[in-house]
């Protein structure tokens, strides 16, 4: 069904997380705003995902979409394309909304007309539910905290790539028709696909963040963000990948400066490369190496980089 006539449609992508779903759905139907509809769509799961999704079959805010395994972008995607309401949200079947965050975040975004909408968040896990929450060590955001109730930024991508501490969980994250109307996942992206995707968004329109912890983060084995191997150089390709796409001159500077920190990161190392890797990565680092803009204590940081690259 489509659903020109809500305001927000959710799409909630699920593979094998059959233990998980009643928890998100119940998080999305106790909403305080009621003016959504939920895509759900079952990614061939294998587990008991199928039989447990047919409880909501009468449910007529509810739309099930059973597929053959693709990925979660192929997943979203499939959600995507069922939408036509002003906004798209984003939870995954293992998350839980708090019951206002749809309205809290909506409201923001209809207020400053921002086409991003992001909140902070918790974690918890079956054993914990104290890991902190995202404003507590992002501190380029935590720093913006004042007496409003949300952050504007305009466009959002300089602020939002300054830490690779970035608001881009997609269950946090909420988008304008604007946007979603032309862009889709990159289903070639095994990790990473959910920032590739929000970074296009923030390049190009205002967004805000709303300070209050509106989304619990489930900790667990299963998580897909657990199979980054390098995380420094998985935004580092990102970013890269971005810099002939920008559509905001002002971006492009802030993705420029954003790249030239990270080949600097102590961290870009530490974990394991791969050939292909190390030889984009050493192309990179001697072309920036001979280009102005860098301080005395950046170019040694660099050039330590590129020795410790070099003894691969």
């Amino acid at each position: 069904m489509r659903n020109s006539e809500v305001v927000v449609t959710v799409i909630m992508p699920c593979y094998n997380y059959g233990r998980y779903i009643q928890a998100a759905v119940d998080s999305v139907r106790q909403q305080t705003l009621q003016d959504w509809r939920l895509v759900i769509v079952n990614d061939g799961s294998t587990d008991d995902t199928a039989e447990r999704l047919t409880k909501f079959e009468n449910d007529p805010k509810i739309t099930v979409i059973n597929k053959a395994n693709g990925g979660v972008s192929s997943a979203r995607n499939a959600g995507l394309d069922e939408a036509t309401s002003e906004f798209v949200a984003f939870l995954d079947a293992d998350d839980i909304w708090l019951p206002d965050k749809l309205e809290r975040v909506v409201t923001q975004m209809q207020a400053h007309d921002a086409k991003f909408g992001a909140s902070n968040f918790s974690r918890f896990s079956s054993t914990s539910e104290d890991y902190g929450n995202f404003l507590s060590y992002c501190k380029q955001l935590q720093n913006k905290q004042g007496g409003a109730p949300c952050l504007v930024v305009d466009p959002a991508l300089p602020l939002f790539t300054q830490t690779l501490e970035m608001p881009w969980y997609p269950s946090a994250n909420i988008v304008h028709k604007d946007f979603y109307s032309t862009e889709r996942f990159d289903t070639s992206m095994k990790i990473g696909e959910d920032l590739d995707f929000f970074v296009r968004c923030w390049d190009r329109y205002k967004g805000i963040f709303v300070f209050d912890e509106q989304l619990k983060l489930r900790v667990h084995d299963a998580n897909a963000s657990k199979d980054s191997p390098n995380h420094v150089l998985l935004v580092l390709k990102i970013f890269t990948g971005h810099l002939h796409r920008c559509q905001s001159a002002v971006s492009k500077k802030a993705l420029e400066e954003r790249i030239d920190q990270l080949l600097c990161h102590q961290g870009l190392l530490d974990k394991a490369i791969n050939h292909q890797e190390k030889s984009w990565l050493r192309k990179w680092m001697k072309d920036r190496l001979f280009t102005s803009g860098f301080s005395v204590k950046e170019r040694i940081k660099l050039y330590t980089n590129f020795l410790r690259l070099s003894r691969r």
